[in-house]
């Protein structure tokens, strides 16, 4: 059995920090990657692999860095495996090699037709034309994995994120909380791992938890823009893994509640139906489209993919790039940040006036099937 404390005479590697050039902007942030790794068992495993994309811009060998992380890691809960450590280093080299993979050659014309379909604001018409279609069948029936309603919730949390990583499903904002440590408070318990959500929804009402971040949390407090102390702040994000993605309108239709102050079953339907086609289109031009959800409103929501391995990379890829382009196509560009809630499938909308108010999973694809 290799343990830790052998692992480390077996490889015996040169101290990595001194072997990195003092200009490197990869080794600088392999280094503060390293010096910030959470305890073991608590955030553990995702900053692992975080930390290993950084060693391998950086240059950073195998054994180097399985001696680096052994070297570093804090104590915790339990005690990180040579295997383990190895096993996130390789991740992160086949990943690299994906990516290069996929920059020249991987369905080149899907990805430039999913290209020219986010930026051709003139084709926006014929994407939401259902055709006559039951668009909302058809994307569930297309959906890679499959589900039934009851066991939704779950199976979205296990893709989306690692067994480690932790997820914020609740309110926007506490409905009672009196000061900031209250609401603190408030927000830890809704911050758990998929297999502690999952089990918790054996036995709490998961009607009442009606939003979830799409990218896991650190666990840890951080500050808001406004500089208060929070727990899912965009500071708070452990990977920028997903983007949320929101189109609330459709060309040429408008639905308004009736003199009851409930929008007509019939309308709405049909709403949702023509956007349905549009994310259809999207998920068919080979856009890493991850999930689609019923928001109980209007709209659709789709998870977009775009691994990000930190904020910076974030705000060229996501404000910079994706949503430059589609917030002239009329997305919701306030959903660009990397703490945007969604609404969580299995959840009832507290709004009276959507005669459709249930949040539903119409569509899931598997992280490993991009």
């Amino acid at each position: 059995m290799i343990t830790m404390k052998n692992a480390v005479k077996k490889l015996s590697a040169p101290p990595m920090l001194g072997m990195m050039k003092a200009h490197s902007d990869a080794a600088v942030q392999y280094r503060k990657a390293l010096a910030s790794m959470p305890k073991t068992g608590d955030g553990f495993n995702p900053n692992l692999i975080r930390v290993a994309a950084y060693a391998k811009r950086a240059g950073i060998t195998e054994r180097q860095f399985i001696s680096d992380i052994m070297k570093h890691a804090r104590a915790g809960t339990r005690t990180p495996s040579f295997f383990e450590i190895q096993r996130a280093y390789r991740r992160a080299l086949t990943d690299a090699k994906k990516a290069v993979a996929v920059a020249k050659a991987s369905k080149p014309a899907a990805n430039a037709a999913a290209k020219k379909f986010l930026v051709n604001t003139k084709n926006l018409s014929k994407l939401f034309d259902p055709q006559g279609r039951d668009c909302i069948d058809e994307l569930k029936d297309s959906s890679p994995v499959k589900f039934n309603e009851q066991d939704a919730p779950g199976v979205l949390l296990e893709a989306l994120y690692e067994p480690d990583e932790k997820a914020f499903i609740g309110e926007k904002f506490p409905d009672r909380c009196s000061d900031e440590d209250e609401k603190l408070a408030w927000q830890y318990q809704r911050i758990k791992t998929p297999h502690d959500w999952i089990e918790h929804f054996r036995n709490a009402d998961i009607t009442k938890y009606h939003y979830f971040c799409v990218n896991p949390l650190t666990g840890e407090i951080g500050r808001t823009q406004e500089g208060k102390p929070s727990y899912r702040a965009d500071s708070c994000i452990a990977a920028y893994r997903y983007c949320l993605l929101e189109y609330d309108s459709v060309p040429g239709m408008k639905i308004a509640p009736g003199p009851n102050g409930i929008i007509d079953r019939k309308q709405l339907f049909d709403f949702q139906n023509a956007q349905a086609a549009f994310w259809l289109n999207v998920i068919k031009s080979g856009a890493p489209v991850v999930a689609v959800i019923a928001t109980g409103g209007k709209s659709l929501h789709a998870i977009y993919h775009v691994g990000c391995l930190d904020r910076a990379e974030w705000d060229a890829k996501v404000c910079g790039g994706i949503y430059s382009r589609l917030s002239a196509a009329g997305f919701d560009k306030a959903c660009k940040n990397p703490s945007r809630l969604s609404r969580f499938p299995g959840a009832c909308r507290p709004e009276q006036r959507y005669a459709l108010a249930g949040q539903k999973l119409l569509y899931l694809k598997e992280r490993s099937r991009l």
